[in-house]
């Protein structure tokens, strides 16, 4: 693949982790927003002590990152995936001219599939729960295989496309 392109997790605070992409690392370096910007909360919010409230209002997490001059995600998760890894993947299942992503997750046990426009918008995402915290993931070009390694088990999945 000639992509000169970066995808990126964010494993962030409380339903915050996000999927960012650098379409241009060899360029300016670009800033997504840790820890000042996310659309997550930090773990105890909303604060029920004046401590935490206290703690708050010194490290708000702002719930724009274009307004603060960060990069917007293209993904920001409503509920908290905890990512472990992601890779682009054109070859597993060819979609017609769209870019594809997997990212693997420790809280819901999934793998996530993201078809991407050309403009890296999100057209479709799906996803597969297995149960189970998935900590790898490694595609096998020469046998057309995404192998995905599960914590608590230990097993190792073999996805094929039929």
């Amino acid at each position: 693949d000639d992509e000169d392109v970066i995808y990126l997790t964010e494993h962030g605070p409380q339903k915050g982790d996000e999927i960012n992409i650098n379409p241009n690392p060899g360029g300016k370096i670009e800033n997504y927003g840790w820890a000042v910007s996310s659309y997550g909360e930090h773990y105890g919010f909303p604060a029920d002590t004046d401590v935490l409230r206290e703690m708050y209002k010194k490290a708000p997490l702002n719930k724009s990152h274009k307004e603060y001059g960060f990069i917007e995600p293209i993904k920001d998760f409503k509920k908290t995936v905890a990512p472990t890894e992601i890779i682009k993947n054109d070859k597993f299942i060819k979609h017609d001219g769209k870019k594809t992503i997997y990212v693997t997750s420790l809280m819901t046990g999934s793998i996530y599939q993201f078809l991407l426009n050309s403009d890296f918008s999100i057209q479709e995402e799906y996803s597969i729960k297995f149960g189970e915290r998935i900590r790898s993931i490694a595609y096998i070009e020469e046998i057309n295989k995404i192998l995905l390694f599960l914590e608590t088990s230990g097993s190792i999945v073999v996805l094929e496309n039929l």
